[in-house]
């Protein structure tokens, strides 16, 4: 059986959902939390760590958010895996 860090986990439900969303739409760590009921502490800190290896762009402000700008065709599980663990 093959099991993945639940911090992966949680950057993989985010990026599903932010795939889904409008191109350049930002998302907050909370909207994800709330839709998804995963816990919002390891699920911004993923967020965060995405953002500062290029996947996402993190727009500061009381209108904030973070949205994708990589190319997730070309994110793997093992670079994801590496990102958010370690």
């Amino acid at each position: 059986m093959f099991k993945i860090h639940k911090k992966v986990k949680y950057a993989l439900i985010a990026l599903k959902y932010m795939s889904g969303r409008e191109p350049g739409e930002l998302v907050t760590a909370k909207e994800v939390c709330t839709r998804f009921d995963i816990p919002f502490d390891p699920t911004a800190r993923v967020l965060q760590l995405m953002a500062q290896h290029g996947v996402l762009k993190a727009e500061q402000g009381a209108h904030g958010g973070y949205r994708l700008v990589g190319d997730l065709d070309k994110l793997t599980i093992y670079s994801l895996s590496q990102m958010v663990v370690g």
